[in-house]
This record gives structure tokens, sequence and C-alpha cells, in this order.
């Protein structure tokens, strides 16, 4: 589990996989961008950090298939936090089409600023996939 430090107003992202080069790669990916990154490599490490870390997280980026039970105790936790899911193989072979993706769902709707929309807090848990558009 590794934790990154980085000021707000930098979006942070939780990345959940158990696979160690692929949340190395996907990791790494993020941190270049400016993003704070979280690590987990699995679902109970997932909820550890879910229930400690003391600022928000916008988004959960898993290689891992999350199961209904999970997702619910995330959305207690963390009721503001959205889902993206790739598979092992996109975050390790397609790192910057995940991240093409997290800046598509980071970017502020036309006219909106950009602080608004990495603050906004949802009010359900969006899943999103790498298939959606």
């Amino acid at each position: 589990m590794e934790h990154d430090a980085r000021p707000a107003p930098f979006p942070t992202v939780l990345v959940l996989d158990m696979n160690v080069d692929s949340r190395a790669v996907i990791a790494s990916t993020l941190r270049n961008e400016g993003y704070n990154v979280l690590e987990a490599e699995d679902l109970p490490g997932g909820l550890l950090i879910a229930k400690t870390h003391s600022r928000p997280i916008q988004l959960l980026l898993s290689g891992l298939r999350c199961d209904p039970a999970f997702m619910d105790l995330m959305q207690q936790l963390r009721p503001g936090m959205d889902l993206m899911l790739f598979t092992r193989e996109e975050m390790f072979h397609e790192p910057n089409r995940v991240l093409g993706r997290i800046r598509q769902f980071f970017a502020p709707p036309a006219g909106e600023s950009e602080s608004k929309r990495s603050s906004e807090v949802s009010p359900w848990m969006r899943t999103r996939t790498a298939d959606a558009s």
C-alpha cells in the first residue's frame, strides 16, 4: 500500500490491482500527469485506504472484479468516489489509453471550471468502464 502526499487540488486516484507490474505502470503514468495516487493490491487493502486516508478520493481505478458487497462498502466509506474498471492488460499495456479516459473523466463540462469538477461530490457511485463513451 503506497500513499502519495501531493497537495490539493490534484485529484486523487486509488489504483487497485493485484498485479504489481500493471499497478506500477498505471500509478507511475498518473503521477507523471500530476495526479495523487494511492495504491492497493487487493480489496481489503482498498477498503483500508478508503477508511484511513484523510483527504477525498475522487476515483477508484480497478483492474480487479469488484463484487457488490465491496462496492456497497466503498459507497458508504466514500460516497463521492467514482469507479472506472479496466483490464489488467489495459492498465499494463495501454496506460496512455487509460490516462486518456481519466483525463476525459476529470475534464469539466463545457463552461464549467475545472476546480468545480475535481471537487464535485456525486450522490451515487457511477461505474465507468473502458468501453463507455
